[in-house]
């Protein structure tokens, strides 16, 4: 009996979810895709930028260290990090225009590339 009520919630879950998908508007979409706009153009501004889109308490989790707690911090962590990296990545020819988003053949989500 467990069992049958363990499945029957999590269909009647999943079928939540997708209705909810399903139900999105343009408006939404297109408020969705201009927040990953500014957060995508955030990076080049330097990571006070980047970080002013954590909330104000909000954490990162690096790893073998404390947690790092707040924009500043997370700011200051991202630089010293860039600083302390052998490596640098620097993509070239990316747009943002080249994103879609959009449903994902799983049914949600985002995807990416060329259509």
């Amino acid at each position: 009996m467990n069992k049958l009520f363990a499945l029957a919630a999590t269909t009647a879950a999943v079928g939540f979810a997708e209705s909810d998908l399903r139900a999105q508007s343009a408006a939404d979409s297109a408020s969705v895709t201009a927040f990953y706009g500014r957060w995508f153009g955030s990076a080049p501004q330097g990571f006070t930028a980047y970080a002013s889109f954590y909330a104000a308490d909000g954490y990162i989790l690096p790893p073998g260290s404390p947690p790092v707690v707040g924009r500043a911090a997370i700011a200051a962590w991202f630089e010293q990090a860039r600083a302390s990296t052998p490596y640098v990545a620097q993509p070239q020819g990316i747009a943002t225009d080249e994103m879609r988003f959009g449903k994902s053949r799983s049914g949600c989500g985002a995807t990416t590339g060329r259509r």
